[in-house]
Order: structure tokens, then C-alpha cells, then sequence
């Protein structure tokens, strides 16, 4: 194809000329193929040019379109020219493909087995049920807009399942009863996703190759293997070809805790969660629907990374709304709210409001050397411990009773008996006058006192001793 470039000179205010082109005659190259300081042409741009004029009706003739002007190019640079209806193709072939991988599993002994042991050793391992099905696109969910609906059937949704799993299990795999097997039925209309069939296919081919069980039909694994390659294959191209989109997405989020490398690494996990959950057949385009999971991933690890504990995923997109409110109040009444204010503002519980606040304390290290002391001490060596009694206190307290027990002893024994008895050295229970007074069968006045004969006698001789243990204050 011969290429003309037909300029219109006019002059510019620094006697410039400047290229005006034609874009409506065939064969004229538009002003952004043309370096806008050499005037050489830009070869990504006339690329691009070529590819809009030409517009291939059909696929195949779109990817052969950019093989020739790539040369030999890779798959993965032919998946980052895919046009929305090549998409949308890939798309459809992903479904498909996983429709029939699943049925292949779940009517097979071995593949119904290891899909049952792989959804419950996931769930009982904490795994959320919806990292394995989607309940969006599974024929069981509800249609009701309200909110705790949907959270009370999606429960519901999910110990259904595993009640299945369970009789799988427990049922003969050689025979299916008839309720068993309406139990496998509805199966059919969960939406499992691509990367957990991808899971339970390698089980099952390990589970082959371990064990080359003869009741195994070899051709079942084959197929499996050709199915989980489809699969791989259209999830890859699926994300290669909005690669772009993580990365310019991931450019706009900035914290110190995380790199650009790790935010983009978490933005094409959410594109991977994106490509197993998207629905072709509904009017949306797959970028609408990938830059929402991308975002969700993304701003989810830095909420991970930002403190050293970490804040409850559920409350996470919560605490910028109760600090935009804190602050504002803190402006208008120059005092902060409390935390039922702050609650009844936010349209929060108290102990959402509380436990957001108490995340986000500033946290300070044990071990961060103190610039004040010379020697380089850290918090940890001069903080008061309450965790176990103090060495100094333990001692004061057994030195303590080795006077006071040399003091007593020093005494008669009824006056010894009487102080011991008031005070509760014994046994830590003091007693009244008159309790004294019934247990040595005497008068009130009599004990009152023999009890200051005897503190005056502990005065005299071991007061100094005594009085070293009492507090300054």
C-alpha cells in the first residue's frame, strides 16, 4: 500500500510550519503517526492507523492482521490487541469449557469424590465459600433487594452445598440413589469457578497417578487434561489482554507500605478473580466490571500493610467515614465526639465506631532506642511490668515477715496472740475486740488492752526496724 503524506503549510506565531493532514482521503497518515519535533514517522502509531482502517470483520482476521504488522509476535502480544468482540468470544468459550469440565467431574466416582473433599477441606480450613462459587450467577440466588436477604439466603445457599458434599462422601460412589442423585442435580445450577474445578481436575490426576486405580477410565483423564487446557488457555488470554488496565489502575494508589510492583501484583489477582466471575451475556463491557475487583483487591492489601494490626476487612471502608465526621465536629464544636455521638452519626454500632478507633492508635515500637538517654536504652528496659510481681516487693515482703515474726516472738504469748489476731497476720482475717474477747473468754476492755501493752513493747524495740517498710506517703 503506497503511503502519501500531503501537508498544508501555514505559519505560526514562531514562524513554524506544522503539518494540517487530510484524514478523510485514503492513504494520508493522520498528524499523531508524525513526530511532532523530527517529523519521522512513529511506528506504534501508524500500527494502530493501519489497524482501525482496515477493521477485520472477523476474528481470525483481526489476530492475522497483527501477526503481520507484529512479525512474530507471541500469543501474549496477539491476546493485547483483542478487539470487545473477540472478548467476548473468549468469554463464551471460557463458559462453555467450564460447564462441560464440571459435568465431567461431577459424573465421574473418582471426580465427584475429590470435588467433594476439595469444597469441604476448603471451607473447614477457613476459606470463604465465595472464593469458590460465585452465588451471582448460580440459578439459586435470591432476587429480593434487600440486603439481609440476600446475606440469610446466601448462607443458606452455602450449608446446602456442604450437606451435599457430605452425603457424597458418605454415600456408595458405585450406586446413586434416587434422592442422591436430586441432591447431585442441583449442583448443576451452582456456578463453580474455573480456578476451583482447575483444582480438584489436578486432585484428581494426582489421585490417578498415585494410586493407577483400574476402575479409572484412562480416556476420563485425558479428557480432563485437554478441558483444564482450554480453561487455562482462555483465562490467560482473558488476563493478558487487560494487563494494561491493572497498570494503569495501580498508578493511582500511593502508600509507603507497599510498592508499585506489590499493588500491581494485587490488582491482577483481582483481574483473575474478575475473569472467573464475569458474565458475557449481560450489557456491560469487561473493563466496567474488572476495575471494580481490581480496586477492591488493591485497596483491601493496603488496609492490610498500612497498620501493624491489622483493622476487620468489614470494617475497613467504614473508618474514612468516621474520621471525615470526627473531624468535621471537631471543627464545629472544637471538641471531639464521643463515641456514641459518633455512632448515631455514621449510622454505626458503638462497638464498630470503638473498634475502628482503637485500630487506628498510633502504635510505638518496644525496641526503639530512646535519644534522650545516652547509653541507648530502649522503652522496653524502662517500662513497669504487671505481668508478675516485682523481685524488689517479693523481697520487701519476706524480709518483712521475718521481723514481724522475730518481733512476736519477743512478746508474751497472749500479747503476741491478741496482735496477731487483730491485725490478721495468720491467716489475713482481722478480728474485732469483741471476737477476741469470746475466743479468750474475757472482757472487751481487757483486750484493748493487752493489744497496746504490746504494740507499745514493738515500738520500743524493733519500731526503727518496722517503720523502714512504710511508704513515704
Amino acid at each position: 500500500m503506497q503511503v502519501t503524506i500531503k501537508p498544508k503549510v501555514h505559519v505560526s506565531g514562531k514562524n513554524k510550519p506544522s503539518l494540517k493532514l487530510d484524514r478523510n482521503q485514503p492513504g494520508v497518515i493522520e498528524q499523531d503517526v508524525l513526530n511532532a519535533s523530527t517529523g519521522e514517522l512513529n511506528p506504534a502509531a501508524l500500527k494502530r492507523s493501519l489497524i482501525q482502517r482496515t477493521k477485520p470483520r472477523s476474528i481470525k482476521e483481526s489476530k492475522s492482521a497483527a501477526i503481520k504488522l507484529n512479525g512474530a509476535d507471541s500469543a501474549q502480544k496477539d491476546n493485547e490487541t483483542l478487539d470487545s468482540v473477540a472478548f467476548s468470544e473468549i468469554a463464551c468459550q471460557l463458559e462453555t469449557v467450564r460447564l462441560r469440565l464440571f459435568r465431567l467431574l461431577i459424573n465421574n466416582d473418582l471426580g465427584r469424590s475429590e470435588l467433594a473433599k476439595e469444597y469441604l477441606f476448603c471451607v473447614e480450613h477457613g476459606e470463604s465459600p465465595s472464593e469458590l462459587f460465585c452465588l451471582n450467577r448460580s440459578e439459586l440466588r435470591t432476587t429480593k433487594t434487600d440486603h439481609q436477604t440476600k446475606n440469610k439466603t446466601a448462607k443458606q445457599i452455602e450449608t446446602k452445598i456442604s450437606d451435599i458434599f457430605r452425603l457424597i462422601l458418605k454415600a456408595d460412589p458405585t450406586r446413586i440413589d434416587e434422592a442422591l442423585y436430586d441432591q447431585i442435580q442441583l449442583l448443576h445450577s451452582i456456578h463453580f469457578l474455573p480456578v476451583f474445578l482447575l483444582q480438584v481436575s489436578h486432585r484428581v490426576k494426582d489421585s490417578f497417578r498415585k494410586h493407577k486405580s483400574k476402575s479409572v477410565d484412562p480416556a476420563f483423564v485425558r479428557q480432563l487434561g485437554i478441558e483444564t487446557s482450554q480453561i487455562s488457555k482462555s483465562r490467560d488470554a482473558m488476563v493478558n489482554s487487560n494487563l494494561g488496565l491493572v497498570k494503569y489502575m495501580s498508578r493511582q494508589y500511593r502508600t509507603q507500605n507497599m510498592s508499585p510492583e506489590d499493588l500491581y501484583q494485587e490488582g491482577v489477582i483481582g483481574l483473575m478473580k474478575a475473569v472467573d466471575r464475569f458474565d458475557h451475556e449481560r450489557e456491560f463491557r469487561f473493563s466496567t466490571y474488572a476495575s471494580y475487583w481490581v480496586r477492591q483487591t488493591i485497596t483491601r492489601s493496603m488496609g492490610k500493610h498500612e497498620k501493624l494490626i491489622r483493622i476487620p476487612i468489614n470494617l475497613a471502608p467504614k473508618a474514612p467515614a468516621v474520621f471525615q465526621m470526627a473531624d468535621a465536629k471537631l471543627l464545629e464544636n472544637n471538641r471531639l465526639p464521643s463515641v456514641e455521638e459518633l455512632s448515631k452519626l455514621c449510622n454505626m454500632t458503638e462497638y464498630e465506631v470503638s473498634t475502628i478507633l482503637s485500630f487506628y492508635r498510633p502504635t510505638i515500637s518496644l525496641d526503639v532506642e530512646s535519644d534522650d538517654d545516652s547509653k541507648s536504652t530502649t522503652m522496653m528496659d524502662v517500662i513497669e511490668q504487671d505481668q508478675f510481681p516485682s523481685a524488689i516487693n517479693a523481697i520487701a515482703e519476706s524480709t518483712l515477715k521475718d521481723r514481724l515474726s522475730d518481733a512476736l516472738n519477743s512478746l508474751p504469748e497472749k500479747e503476741a496472740c491478741v496482735i496477731r489476731c487483730r491485725y490478721g497476720l495468720e491467716n489475713q482475717n482481722e478480728m474485732t475486740l469483741q471476737d477476741i474477747a469470746n475466743t479468750l473468754q474475757v472482757t472487751r476492755e481487757r483486750v484493748r488492752q493487752i493489744q497496746n501493752s504490746g504494740l507499745k513493747k514493738l515500738n520500743l524495740k524493733f519500731g526503727d526496724q518496722l517503720n523502714a517498710f512504710l511508704d513515704d506517703d
